[in-house]
C-alpha cells in the first residue's frame, strides 16, 4: 500500500462513484418522471423505495466537494483564481449553447410552448445562479464561490488551534447550524429563493471541501487506516468498508424521508464515508471494476 492513503492515481475511481450516485439522483426519483404508476416497488408512505434513497444520492456532491478540498490543500495555489474558474465555465457554457438550450427549444416546439426570455434570464444563465435550460447548473456558481473563497478560509483554518478532530467536529456543525437556521428563517421571513438557494448550496457544501483540505494537510486519512489496521484487517475491514457507505446512503434516505427534513447531513460522515470508499478503490486497483469507474470518472463533467 502507498504511503498516501489517497494517491492522485484513485481519483478518477472515486469520481466514478460518484458518477453512480449521481444517475440514480436524477433517474430515480419518482417526482421526474412522467408517469411513475407503473413504477413495481416497495413503497413506503407511498413514495416507492428506490426514490427515497435517490434523493439521498446526492452524497455525490461531498465526494466531488471533499475531493476538491483534499486536492486544493497542496495545489490551490499553483493555479490562478481565474485559471480555475474559466475550464469549468466554458465546458458549462458549451453544453448550455449547443445541447441544453436547443433541447430546450426542441421540448417548447413538442409541446406547443412559448418560451419568454429576458435579459436577466440570459445573464443569471451563463453566470450559473438559475437557468431554465440546465436545471443543475447551481455547481458552476457554487464551485466559482469556493474558489473566490477558499485562500481566506483555508487560512483562518489552519489558524485555528484545535486537534484535527476538533477542527473536522467544527465544520460539521458549521455545516448543520445555519442551514437548520436558515430553513427557521425562511418560514417566518420573505428571501428570495435565488439568495437563499446559493446560500444554502454554499454552507452545505463549503465544509466538506475544508474537511477534505483538512484530511490531507494532516494526514488523517493515514491516521484512521493506523487506527484501525491496530484492530482489523483483511476480509473484515473490507467488508465494513463495502458496508459502510451503503449504509449510510440508506439510513441518510430513511432519515430524511421520516423526518421530512431537507438540511443536508453529509458532513456528519464525510470522512468515514470517503475512507471506506477510497479503501474499497484501493483494493480493487487494475480489476474489471475499478477500470470501469475509473472510465465514468473521467467524463465527470459530461454529467455534472
Amino acid at each position: 500500500m502507498d504511503k498516501d492513503f489517497f494517491p492522485k492515481e484513485y481519483t478518477n475511481s472515486v469520481k466514478g462513484v460518484a458518477i453512480i450516485l449521481m444517475v440514480c439522483l436524477h433517474l430515480l426519483q419518482e417526482r421526474w418522471m412522467p408517469d411513475s404508476s407503473m413504477i413495481i416497488d416497495y413503497r413506503l408512505d407511498g413514495v416507492p423505495l428506490s426514490s427515497i434513497i435517490a434523493y439521498a444520492c446526492d452524497s455525490c456532491i461531498g465526494i466531488f466537494a471533499f475531493i476538491t478540498g483534499y486536492g486544493w490543500a497542496k495545489s490551490f495555489e499553483q493555479k490562478s483564481i481565474f485559471g480555475r474558474i474559466r475550464p469549468l465555465y466554458q465546458t458549462y457554457w458549451i453544453i448550455l449553447v449547443m445541447f441544453a438550450f436547443p433541447a430546450r427549444i426542441i421540448s417548447s416546439m413538442i409541446n406547443s410552448e412559448t418560451i419568454a426570455i429576458n435579459a436577466g434570464d440570459i445573464i443569471l444563465s451563463i453566470v450559473g445562479i438559475r437557468s431554465v435550460s440546465v436545471m443543475f447548473q447551481w455547481y458552476i456558481f457554487f464551485f466559482a464561490c469556493a474558489v473566490l473563497t477558499f485562500r481566506p478560509l483555508w487560512n483562518l483554518t489552519k489558524r485555528i488551534r484545535l486537534r484535527d478532530y476538533q477542527k473536522i467536529l467544527l465544520f460539521i456543525v458549521v455545516s448543520i447550524l445555519p442551514q437548520v437556521a436558515l430553513s427557521v428563517a425562511y418560514r417566518y421571513v420573505v428571501i428570495p429563493a435565488i439568495i437563499r438557494d446559493e446560500i444554502s448550496h454554499y454552507i452545505s457544501w463549503m465544509p466538506g471541501i475544508l474537511i477534505g483540505a483538512i484530511a490531507k494537510q494532516n494526514n488523517v486519512f493515514e491516521q484512521i487506516d493506523a487506527l484501525i489496521n491496530k484492530r482489523i484487517n483483511g476480509d473484515l475491514k473490507l467488508i465494513g468498508c463495502i458496508i459502510f457507505p451503503v449504509g449510510c446512503i440508506v439510513v441518510k434516505a430513511l432519515i430524511l424521508h421520516v423526518s421530512g427534513i431537507t438540511t443536508n447531513i453529509d458532513a456528519i460522515f464525510i470522512l468515514p464515508f470517503m475512507y471506506s470508499t477510497i479503501y474499497v478503490v484501493r483494493w480493487a486497483y487494475g480489476g474489471l471494476v475499478e477500470k470501469t469507474l475509473r472510465y465514468l470518472g473521467g467524463y465527470r463533467y459530461i454529467y455534472g
